[in-house]
């Protein structure tokens, strides 16, 4: 037996269930394994996907969030998770399906090829993954990440879809007018400065996630969807938690990690792939054969351990479950147990959405510069050359939500 007070030479090794083999499916017990998701647990290909199929069925049962007819928005790119979760959502419309499905899904891409210099965009590979959801209503808009920054986003998205709602694929920059070129080609100009600006990739990528957040909410507005279905995975919200703790965001840890986000009235934010993790996405996506991409970020091609708080929090939670399977999961049951400030808190950040203490809220700094967390007014204090901090409430007023 070990001991505290003597050092330890024992090797150490993989724990295997008593009675698993790992040559073999575990559930089935007759065919090789394609897959082992947990050490002991070894899935054929015939068992895979139903096992995939029924988690992510059991996590939309528990919840009943969504229901018949109405409109839900999909928030789909081209990183595995989120092709893992299109699917998933399609195959409940199937004929074979023993509960279908009945809500009404609007594709929602955020394409940010053109802000990060990138030579094709994500959906060239959604409109791949599309054609295999046969059964379910496809309805995709393509908005622009540089939408964020124009004068006057929902309206102009508004006008855009009127009458279209039979089309296939809306997208919002296909007008080839003088006057509509020059309008994108301003607010992409608008949005490199903005982020050229920071003087941290940490203040990027903090201002990249809420803005990006911002704009799927926008969306909703418009397009009359009360729920935004995200695809983060237990490994993107283990990495999230960490780094919420680190930029000053610990209060509203509940809103980042829970199964439902309810910090917009009236609009849900549902994390439907929080059990999945994304080796289980990887496997699925290869089983059925479809191609993904790598997300990428400020933070892609850098340091892992200098490059960003995001990056730094990434290699540790990976780096610690790599030895201890049992990590990610550990960070999540941990999170559940915290409780959101629903009766401390009566007003949210203009940028990440998240609710502000009335002691934030109320402190001489944050009065001038509008209602912003301590976390956002860090990352936009980082951001000089274009949100001077006394004038960020007159540039961000135009992030907040229409109340119509």
């Amino acid at each position: 037996m070990c001991s505290t007070s003597k050092p330890c030479h024992a090797e150490m090794t993989t724990k295997v269930r008593k009675g698993r083999r790992l040559d073999i499916c575990f559930k089935c017990s007759s065919r090789p394994p394609f897959v082992i998701i947990r050490a002991g647990d070894p899935f054929c290909r015939e068992c895979f996907e139903p096992y995939v199929l029924h988690k992510f069925r059991q996590g939309l049962g528990k919840t009943k969030i969504l229901y018949p007819g109405e409109k839900v928005l999909l928030d789909v790119g081209g990183s595995a998770a989120s092709l893992t979760l299109l699917l998933l959502m399609a195959s409940g419309y199937e004929k074979a399906a023993h509960k279908k499905i009945t809500c009404t899904p609007r594709v929602v891409v955020i394409d940010d090829s053109r802000l990060f210099d990138l030579s094709e965009s994500a959906v060239p590979i959604v409109q791949r993954a599309l054609e295999k959801c046969t059964d379910m209503p496809r309805q995709t808009f393509i908005i622009p990440f540089e939408a964020i920054f124009l004068d006057d986003f929902i309206g102009h998205f508004r006008s855009h879809i009127m009458g279209r709602e039979t089309d296939v694929v809306v997208d919002l920059r296909e007008s080839e007018t003088h006057d509509s070129h020059c309008l994108w080609e301003s607010a992409l100009a608008r949005t490199k400065e903005f982020f050229g600006s920071a003087t941290t990739v940490s203040a990027k990528e903090d201002l990249y996630r809420s803005l990006r957040q911002q704009l799927l909410f926008h969306a909703a507005v418009v397009l009359g969807c009360k729920k935004v279905l995200v695809p983060d995975t237990s490994n993107t919200l283990a990495v999230r938690l960490l780094t919420a703790v680190a930029t000053g965001r610990g209060g509203n840890l509940p809103y980042e990690t829970n199964y439902l986000d309810d910090r917009v009235q009236g609009m849900f934010r549902v994390q439907v792939l929080r059990e999945f993790t994304d080796k289980e996405c990887v496997y699925y996506l290869h089983l059925r054969g479809i191609p993904f991409n790598t997300t990428i970020q400020y933070s892609t091609l850098m340091d892992p351990d200098t490059a960003s708080l995001g990056k730094a929090a990434e290699t540790f939670i990976t780096g610690l479950q790599s030895t201890f399977s049992s990590t990610i999961n550990t960070v999540l049951r941990t999170a559940r147990k915290l409780q959101p400030l629903r009766g401390e808190a009566d007003m949210n950040c203009a940028v990440c959405l998240l609710p502000v203490s009335r002691d934030a809220a109320s402190s001489d700094d944050n009065r001038a510069q509008g209602t912003v967390c301590y976390g956002c007014l860090t990352s936009l204090s980082e951001c000089p050359g274009t949100l001077p901090r006394t004038h960020v409430k007159d540039v961000l007023h135009k992030f907040l939500l229409d109340e119509n």
